[in-house]
Formats: C-alpha cells, structure tokens, sequence
C-alpha cells in the first residue's frame, strides 16, 4: 500500500509540472543524471531552460551576455569587439603603437603637401583660431622639408594687409637651418628665428615646437624635444596682438613636404627638455589638433572638438601612409641619460631600438647629453647681469658660492654683487648701494658683506689668493635681527667669522644682481655659481666640482653652453643671464 501511495504521488506530480507543455523529452545529460527539457521546462534544478527560470541556482540568456551585442571598446593599445549574440567577446586585437581610439585601431596617415603653395589645406576662421596674447604653442611632426628656403607650417592671416595671427615654419635662412615664429600686431611685425647646433636630416622625421610665453616675455624651440638656444628675435615682447582683421588659416608649403600630428595650443606646453608624443593628444587648452588619418577625400578633421576642419586642395594635397615611422621605439638620434649612470645611450637613426651606452665621463650626463665642462671667461670691461630682483639681500639665510681663477690679483675683482641704483630725473644714475658683495680686494684676500657708510664687511687674512689658480670660494649669510654672522670658506676650509651690523634699505628703485661685480672690473673665469636660500656649509667641507639643484637653490649657472648668448640658470627659477660679447665660453 505504501509503495502504490508513493507511485500515485511521484504520477500527480509529474502531471502538475507538465500543465502546459507538449512533447517534453527527458534526456540524459551526464553521468550525474541531469536532464533537461526541449519543451522549456526544467526537471532538475542542476540543468537551464531555454526560456523559463524555476529554479534560483540557474540563470537565463540574458544574465549571461558577456557584452553589448556588436559592441567596440579600447582598453589600452587594444581593441575589444562582442559578438552580434553579445555573449562572447572576440580576441582582443593588438593595435600596436598608435594605439586605439573611439572603438578603432588608428591607421597612421599624414599629409603631403605640393609645392608652390598648390598643396593646401584652408580652414575656415574661428574665434577659438583667434590668439588674442602671445602666449601658445605650435607643434607638429615634419619631413622633406627644403633647404632652399623658409616655408609655413601652419599660419593664420596674411602678410600683405599685417593680419597674421600666427605663422610657424621650418627650412633654410641665410644659409642656415632654423625654426620661425612670426605675427602681426597693430601693424607691427614680429619675428623670432632659432637655429640648431646640428642640422637635422631632411629625409627624417622631426618634431618642431614653437612656444610663445607671455609671462616670461620669450620665445622657445624645440627640435625633437630640445631646446634651441640660439634664438633671434625682436628687442621688446608685446603684450597683446592687435589685427585690422581676421582670416583664414592654412597648411602651405613651398617645397613639397609632410606633415602631421599638428597642434595649436593656446598656453606655452614646455618649459626645458620634453620627449615629444608620436600622438598629440587633445586637452582643455587645445584649439585645434589634425591627425591627418582620414586616409582619404577632402577633409582634414579637426580632433580637438572645435570644429576648425580642413578643406584639402584636390590637386596638390594627398594622403600618405605613415604607419612605418610610427613604429618608432624611440625617436631617432635622440639621447637618453642612464638613471644612476654617467652612461647615454642614443636611438637607431631608423628609431628601432637603441644603440649601445657609452661612458661619459666624470662630469656625467644631463638632459639626454654628456655634460661637456666649460666655464665662462671675463676680461674686465663687462659683467653680466641675472636678475634684476635680490637673490640674497632679503633671504634671511643664504650660500653664496663658486669656483674662480683670477688672472690679476693686484686689483680690485667682485665676483658677485648685488646693488641698489638712484637716478635723477634723465634717467641717469646718481648713486649706487652695493647691498651685498663678494671680492677679491687686490691684495690676494677675500671680502664679504656690503659696500656702505658703515663699511659692513668681513676680510680673510692677505694673500690667501693667487692668480691663475682655481679655487672654490663660498660664503654663507644668516641674518640675526640688525646683524647678520657672515663666514668665508676657501677649498673648503673656513678663513673667517664674524658678526657685522648690516645697512637695511629702505627702498628700492633699481635692483640689480651681477656676476663678476658691479662696475665691470673681474679679470679672470667664473664657473658652477651657485646661490642658496641655506646655511650650506657650518664646518670644513669638500667642495664638490658641479653644483646640484635642490628646493634650496635660487639660482645655478654651470655655464656650459659652449656657444651662445645665454648663461642658462638652471635652477628652474628663470635667473638667466646675457652673456657680454667680450666674454668667452
């Protein structure tokens, strides 16, 4: 009785779970005995139904989409791609070095522009084309640039009415290969040319920047990321650009040439040494940005989200395939310090990998070059000014330091000085107050402190000195309310102490800071000034033979240039000096 119960119980309910279905077929699906039905409906809560949950352990179609149906992504250089089901995603694809973009692998293209100005490239004017200061940045990728002469890059306006906005070009002047920038303003031409140390291969691609900083009043440029010292440019930096109309912008050339990866910009983007981007990337500051990938027809898109796209000139602008330069590891020729090394190593001319580094020396490697040592010599008729703000005078602590060679010690020499100037009312100076001073008093000894009424200086002991010799000299200032305790060092060693009563100025009308003195009378070579806003030094010390920046440096000239009109500061501070004719790098 009890077995027929449980056979009419197993019947009724068999029956109640089949309301609704036909034709269900059990079948087997593996050793553990689930089975499922064709017919929608589950028999054992291990197996799914086609379209009916009843059970909690299982999960329909839906719940298990992998992905939106059809649906691109990038996660890095890699493109991703769902199925049209949406329940399985294809193997990612490698993109490669371009990377990708909006759900794509960018295909590298760049444009070739013909010569005699039919390759071109017009867009339309704008108010986010309109530069309204001097204060942007011009870059692009450039190659098969011509050495017979200048040609644009990219300009806005036109030179016969004065209304050029901007124009940014590569090529040839007076012989000689440089970078320009140029722009109108209020009738006024403006025009700044740098010049590098190497000319760059014409078959090879090179990155150009043109930088224009109205809070420093300068103009920078870069080749591949360096910076180019030599620059020629007006006298005065004007603090606005002021046109008699607006027009178009264009990409011209000349000379046949390409071009990509162009960018306008409307801050200064470099400040020293960069590696430049094989992509230039899209920002808030970025007016207008042409990756010239279209590949193909007759525009050239604006990716910067302003809507300045390009019409292509049907008969001398094409598209060409790039994708070769742009596998690039490393950008040709260009040099790389070792970390913790005095090692470089430089980039394969083909930019496929690197060379084997080499040694440097002992002075090392800095900003991708070996550090080749040069001092800066003066002849006594000039001095060269830095700042015209007090480095020292009004830091309350403060390392004044050096290494110096005197051809002469029978006269008096100032190595640094900082001075206040009155003027009457032509402008010409009636009175000079050296606030701060370091000498050599022609006596072969050295002196610290100012030049005033009360004589606030300290002396070394005579003859310490000796002409054509190098020495380190340094000398510290810690201010103690109207006093102040200065120290001198030679070689390291300490060769007097005192505490004085300091001169305290009460205005300022013309401040200045000059190496080798005020009044141009340093005969003799200067090299690695360092000034800091810190005691350094407190005891014997070696001096070291370069000086090194650090949160205390205010300024540091190593006065390595070997060539050009500027000792570079290198403090990141900005205190850089025109070096005088007469001096000698």
């Amino acid at each position: 009785m009890k077995h027929y119960l449980l056979l009419v119980l197993a019947f009724v309910t068999l029956v109640v779970m089949g309301i609704g279905c036909t034709e269900t077929v059990l079948t087997n699906s593996g050793s553990d005995g689930d089975v499922e039905s064709e017919g929608g409906m589950l028999v054992d809560g291990d197996v799914e139904s086609d379209i009916d949950l009843i059970d909690g352990d299982t999960e329909s179609e839906t719940d298990t989409l992998a992905c939106e149906a059809n649906a691109r992504w990038c996660e890095d250089t890699f493109l991703h791609v769902c199925n049209e089901a949406g329940t399985d995603e294809f193997i990612p694809e490698d993109c490669g070095t371009i990377g990708c973009d909006d759900g794509l692998c960018v295909v590298e293209h760049a444009v070739s522009l013909g010569a005699d100005y039919q390759g071109r490239i017009v867009i339309a004017d704008s108010e986010s084309l309109r530069v309204a200061t001097p204060h942007l940045t011009l870059e692009g990728w450039i190659k098969d640039w011509s050495d017979l002469g200048l040609t644009n890059m990219f300009s806005k306006g036109y030179y016969n009415d004065r209304s050029v906005n901007y124009a940014f070009g590569i090529g040839v002047k007076n012989e000689e290969f440089s970078i320009y920038l140029t722009f109108s303003s209020d009738g006024e031409t403006y025009a700044w040319n740098a010049y590098p140390e190497n000319v760059p291969a014409t078959d090879t691609w090179l990155h150009a920047a043109a930088v224009l900083d109205s809070n420093s009043g300068e103009a920078r440029f870069y080749i591949n990321g360096k910076r180019l010292t030599r620059v020629e440019g007006p006298a005065e930096y004007p603090e606005s650009i002021v046109l008699p109309t607006h027009n178009p912008a264009a990409i011209t050339a000349r000379y046949t040439r390409k071009i990509d990866e162009l960018r306008l910009s409307d801050i200064p983007r470099y400040f020293e040494d960069f590696t430049p981007e094989l992509r230039h990337a899209m920002d808030d500051h970025t007016l207008g940005l042409w990756h010239f990938d279209e590949g193909e027809g007759f525009a050239a898109v604006d990716s910067s989200g302003n809507g300045n796209n390009g019409t292509l000139d049907e008969s001398g602008v094409s598209f060409t395939d790039n994708a070769i330069w742009r596998n690039w590891e490393c950008v040709p020729l260009w040099g790389q310090c070792l970390t913790d090394s005095t090692e470089r190593k430089v980039c394969q001319e083909d930019g496929l990998g690197w060379n084997e580094p080499t040694e440097c020396g002992p002075i090392g490697c800095e900003d991708r070059d070996c550090v080749e040592e040069y001092a800066l010599a003066f002849d006594g008729r000039v001095d060269l000014p830095v700042s015209d703000k007090f480095l020292i005078y009004e830091q309350d602590q403060s390392t004044l330091e050096a290494w110096v060679k005197f051809d002469d010690v029978s006269t008096w020499q100032r190595i640094y000085s900082e001075a206040n100037e009155t003027d009457d009312i032509d402008g010409e100076p009636i009175e000079t107050i050296i606030l701060l001073q370091l000498f050599m008093d022609g006596n072969g000894r050295l002196a610290f402190g100012q030049k005033t009424d009360s004589q606030s200086l300290v002396y070394s002991e005579e003859n310490i000195i000796s002409a054509g010799v190098w020495y380190h000299v340094a000398a510290t200032r810690s201010k103690i309310g109207v006093n102040a305790e200065y120290k001198i060092y030679l070689n390291g060693e300490e060769v007097i102490s005192q505490v004085v009563v300091e001169y305290e100025a009460e205005w300022y009308l013309a401040e200045s800071c000059q190496i080798a003195g005020k009044w141009n009378d340093f005969y003799g070579t200067i090299d690695e000034l360092r000034i800091s806003n810190t005691i350094r030094y407190s005891e014997s010390f070696t001096p070291t033979l370069r000086h090194e920046k650090d949160e205390h440096t205010v300024g540091l000239w190593h006065f390595n240039e070997d060539t050009g009109a500027k000792a570079v500061d290198s403090s990141g501070n900005g205190h850089h000096g025109q070096i005088p004719i007469s001096c000698v790098l």
